[in-house]
């Protein structure tokens, strides 16, 4: 009688552990699974983070950028980058003379954008909701 309990304790476990496991996935928020991607290691090319800014709407921070005498050094590098906040972010990649280019993450977004730069600034939108940013810079070069 032991051995059979026993027996259906097991398959009950073997069954309802994968039905268990399947109906809470789908209940994990993307933000939880966002900020898995990143772990906590940098990878072999990183010269960035990983990192999470936090932001105020309408305030902005510069995530990375280089420091030199004499002119600034350009080197092309991609951000891995995912808005887990409720509020849009954009990331401003500062070139030479002055141009720049933006990537707007709306809430939820996850990309890599990649360009020459001197510095990358990330900017949380007025009127927006609290910015949350997970990111990371790789050098390609």
């Amino acid at each position: 009688m032991k051995r059979r309990a026993l027996y259906l304790y097991a398959v009950s476990v073997l069954v309802s552990t994968p039905i268990l496991l399947g109906v809470t996935s789908t209940f994990i928020p993307d933000v939880a699974r966002a900020e898995t991607v990143f772990g906590t290691e940098p990878g072999g090319r990183t010269i960035g983070g990983p990192g999470q800014t936090v932001l105020e709407p309408g305030s902005k921070k510069q995530l990375f950028t280089f420091l030199r005498s004499g002119p600034a050094p350009v080197r092309f590098v991609c951000v891995t980058g995912a808005n887990i906040g409720s509020g849009a972010a954009s990331l401003n990649y500062i070139m030479r003379i002055g141009r720049t280019m933006t990537a707007t993450f709306s809430p939820g977004d996850s990309r890599v954008v990649c360009a020459e730069v001197t510095a990358i600034d990330m900017e949380c939108h007025r009127g927006a909701a609290e910015c949350k940013f997970l990111w990371r810079v790789d050098e390609l070069r």
